[in-house]
């Protein structure tokens, strides 16, 4: 089965919500985005609409229905209510349900005989969405088994019975898998189905790494989810000994743990070796002993992005920084090269040094420095550049790329 990454899904949401804008009466296009708990299904598509609101210069808003949380129907269908249309004396028309029938009838509106109708108010939840938003259901086979028509109802005609979704709302579903067992959802039919198109999401470190960077999550717990691809895994399910299997806990449970500890102890780790694990166990369990484990390996003292990015070092502390890195295993060097990358993406705007987006001369030149280091080998500068490549910001540095790989 065909799986995708964060990075992945965001450009595929986007296409999908810009299809809908332009196909917006023929049909409707909604995704189901399927994984493991804390991955970040929910987080990317509020990312999405933030981009989209930059990119398209409008304001959409996300709505997040946590499909789990709701017991009564009408939370998401509206309460069916009489209607009926009222005329006062100067012909003026209006329909009003029947709880305000006495409040126009003092302002000289009469009721239309034979014009009751029984209707579906609009949920409160439905009622600030606007033109263009996206309509989010979290939990969705967590939802009670009866609120599965009206969903379907929903998000293939983008109405309800009496009332209809503003024009061009997209809908999104996401929930977690019902194959393996793992966890309390309902299977969904084929009628269900056939109402969205199933996307399987899965963890990237990678995806995560550049997500990490951006967060100012400290270097020493990056390292250790590069070096550890393994760690998320959920759940360990092995069903000769299930009593002694390890349960993994989700990447939001380690990146809460990693904020946590990088606004605590910032660069400061070693001195807290026991507290960290005190509080590691409260977030992750027995887990934390790896990443304890982690900390004392010498892997931990591979230099960081940052430092190769000083530029009150000279070349020759540079190139001793990488020397002593790579002393501590071959597999180093690719190391540098992909963080150095992700923290060049993470940190773009910082590194600029004007309105026009430009970078200095001394950043360029100290990149290419670094990659021209004769510890790195022709595949990993290659890649570099073709990595860079994709942002034209950094035209100057992909310019030398004859220079840097010879």
């Amino acid at each position: 089965m065909k799986s995708y990454n964060l990075l992945e899904a965001k450009e595929i949401i986007k296409s999908f919500y810009n299809v809908n804008q332009i196909n917006i009466v023929e049909e409707r296009y909604t995704l189901f985005l399927k994984g493991i708990h804390g991955i970040g299904k929910t987080s990317i598509v509020r990312q999405v609409g933030k981009e989209l609101s930059k990119e398209l210069n409008k304001d959409i808003t996300v709505h997040v229905i946590r499909l789990s949380q709701y017991e009564d129907i009408s939370q998401l269908t509206g309460k069916p209510t009489c209607f009926l249309k009222m005329r006062n004396k100067d012909g003026d028309e209006i329909e009003v349900s029947e709880k305000y029938i006495d409040i126009y009838h003092k302002l000289d509106y009469e009721p239309i005989i034979g014009s009751e109708e029984m209707k579906y108010t609009i949920p409160d939840i439905i009622k600030n969405i606007k033109e263009g938003d996206i309509l989010f259901f979290d939990d969705y086979g967590r939802q009670l088994q009866h609120f599965n028509n009206s969903i379907m109802e929903i998000i293939n005609e983008g109405k309800y019975l009496s009332w209809d979704l503003p024009k061009g709302v997209v809908t999104i579903l996401s929930g977690n898998p019902d194959e393996d067992g793992n966890y309390q959802v309902i299977e969904s039919d084929e009628a269900q189905k056939d109402r969205s198109e199933i996307m399987n999401i899965v963890f990237d470190s990678k995806i995560w790494i550049l997500y990490a960077e951006k967060e100012n999550i400290e270097d020493i717990y990056i390292s250790f989810i590069y070096n550890n691809e393994n760690l998320f895994s959920y759940i360990y399910n092995d069903e000769k000994d299930i009593e002694t299997s390890i349960k993994k806990h989700s990447p939001r449970k380690w990146t809460k743990l990693f904020k946590f500890l990088s606004i605590l102890y910032g660069k400061d780790y070693r001195a807290n070796i026991d507290n960290i694990y005190k509080y590691g166990y409260l977030f992750v369990g027995e887990q934390i002993s790896e990443l304890i484990s982690y900390m004392s390996d010498s892997y931990s003292n591979v230099c960081t992005s940052k430092d190769l990015l000083d530029l009150t070092k000279s070349e020759t502390e540079i190139d001793k920084l990488i020397d002593e890195s790579i002393k501590i295993h071959q597999t180093v060097k690719s190391y540098i090269s992909f963080r150095l990358i992700n923290y060049i993406f993470a940190n773009k705007e910082n590194l600029f040094v004007n309105s026009k987006k430009e970078y200095s001369e001394e950043l360029s030149n100290r990149v290419i420095y670094i990659l021209k280091n004769k510890n790195f080998e022709k595949d990993i500068k290659t890649n570099f550049i073709l990595s860079i490549a994709k942002d034209k910001d950094f035209k100057d540095i992909y310019s030398k790329y004859k220079e840097i790989v010879t």
